[in-house]
């Protein structure tokens, strides 16, 4: 018998993308897999929108609940009744592409990393364009220094609940802190080559609010985490943070930048906020 896998999603007065998420899950080629929704108070036709979708080969679960909690309670609420021998999210605004459960299934069961990723098309009025698809092994050096793999892992559902699953105190950056959490915890991890996730960023509908819950996240973490990260990861954060909330940089700053990566990232916004002066 193949393993259960438990797919969760938090959502919130989304029923019009919503189904999308759940139907990315139900359409995948593996099929021994619970779909677990969790709905933080919607007052829209959420419940009855994943209700509709109930049947098939796929197990469809919903709770809603009486009191908000936030997107990372609502994971840990999915966490908690998962029945799935393996774990792993989706936003209710994203989706899969038909192969990703298998694909993580059938790595994990021969290589067995303690957690593992693969890539995300990112995907907006303008076009695709993919990050994270590069196959090679995940470090903690590697998540000290960024966030290398992206919104969501696949691990053991006991993985999950044994670091606590997430952090509800963390205003932001809440993947990222339980992914180096995982790996402080389990070692090395493991990303797959290609993209089998789908992140759609044009949809009218506010992801995070940026500036003062980006600084927040940004100083949250680096407290969290002091004893992990030594100067050149704190500093590269700091970057990441300034790139994330769209703040301007000064040309000093971009100096002291050894990461490559964030290094053209933020000469990228230092030109557009000269160009905009």
């Amino acid at each position: 018998m193949s393993p259960l896998v438990s797919v969760y999603i938090p959502t919130y007065n989304r029923s019009s993308l919503v189904k999308r998420a759940v139907e990315s899950v139900k359409n995948q080629t593996y099929k021994n897999i619970e779909v677990i929704v969790v709905d933080d108070g919607s007052s829209d036709d959420t419940e009855e929108v994943v209700k509709s979708l109930v049947g098939g080969d796929t197990v469809v679960r919903f709770y809603k609940n009486e009191n908000t909690k936030g997107a990372c309670g609502c994971r840990n609420t999915a966490i908690k009744y998962a029945q799935g021998e393996y774990i792993t999210g989706l936003d209710d605004d994203d989706e899969f592409t038909p192969d990703r459960v298998e694909t993580f299934v059938t790595f994990f069961e021969k290589n067995r990393y303690p957690y593992i990723s693969s890539g995300i098309v990112f995907r907006g009025d303008k076009g695709d364009f993919i990050e994270f698809d590069k196959a090679g092994v995940i470090t903690l050096d590697d998540l000290c220094q960024s966030n290398v793999i992206g919104n969501q892992v696949f691990t053991t559902t006991e993985n999950m609940r044994e670091i606590g699953g997430f952090d509800n105190a963390s205003p932001a950056w809440q993947d990222y802190d339980t992914w180096l959490r995982l790996a402080a915890k389990f070692g090395n991890g493991y990303r797959i080559g290609g993209a089998t996730y789908i992140q759609y960023l044009d949809h009218g509908f506010n992801r995070i609010t940026k500036s003062k819950k980006l600084k927040n996240g940004y100083e949250f973490f680096i407290n969290k985490h002091a004893a992990l990260l030594n100067e050149k990861a704190i500093k590269t954060l700091y970057f990441q943070y300034k790139l994330a909330a769209e703040e301007k940089l000064s040309f000093s700053e971009l100096l002291t930048l050894t990461d490559t990566r964030v290094f053209l990232g933020a000469t990228k916004y230092y030109l557009k906020g000269l160009l905009h002066k």
